[in-house]
């Protein structure tokens, strides 16, 4: 779904959410609005090694930590009960 909203292979996709946060919370809010009982955020390159490659690495926290901060107030906003997924891949 990111891909559909301006994600592409170029750029490192967690540098894009820092970029394009209007259109991350967009798509949470449309899985809010579609019903959605799970939605996952875009942190799975949130480690330390994946995100030295993009030159990253000094903002892990403010990177997994707003990821989750913005898709969980987009989908609060619903009044809906929901479980919010955040998840980082491999050292």
């Amino acid at each position: 779904r990111l891909q559909d909203t301006g994600l592409s292979m170029e750029k490192a996709p967690e540098r894009w959410t820092l970029e394009n946060l209007p259109a991350v919370r967009a798509l949470a809010e449309g899985c809010a609005n579609k019903r959605s009982d799970i939605v996952c955020t875009n942190t799975f390159g949130g480690s330390v090694t994946t995100l030295r490659l993009s030159g990253l690495d000094g903002r892990i926290a403010e990177i997994n930590e707003g990821a989750v901060r913005l898709a969980g107030e987009a989908i609060a906003a619903s009044g809906r009960r929901f479980v919010l997924v955040a998840s980082i891949g491999p050292p």
